[in-house]
């Protein structure tokens, strides 16, 4: 298996808190609110965390499978980057 990448796109209105463990290519939509000691790892392929969604404290996603989709989680993802006209 090659060696995991981080990749995260997090969008200007989500809001990911300190002391949490993200790995691999990870994009998180707006409204979302990620909490302390969560941990999120993308080892076989991408997360998306859509829109709107509560990653509470001490929560475990993790992406182990080698299918050639992403895991998708929440409402719809917009990685919009800061500034993005929509």
């Amino acid at each position: 298996m090659p060696p995991i990448r981080d990749k995260f796109t997090i969008h200007s209105k989500a809001v990911v808190c300190q002391d949490v463990e993200l790995k691999g290519d990870i994009t998180i939509g707006a409204g979302t609110i990620v909490h302390p000691k969560a941990t999120i790892f993308a080892i076989a392929g991408p997360i998306v965390i859509g829109s709107g969604c509560i990653i509470e404290e001490g929560a475990i996603i993790v992406n182990r499978s080698v299918a050639a989709f992403a895991r998708r989680s929440g409402g719809r993802a917009d990685p919009s980057p800061p500034g993005a006209k929509k």
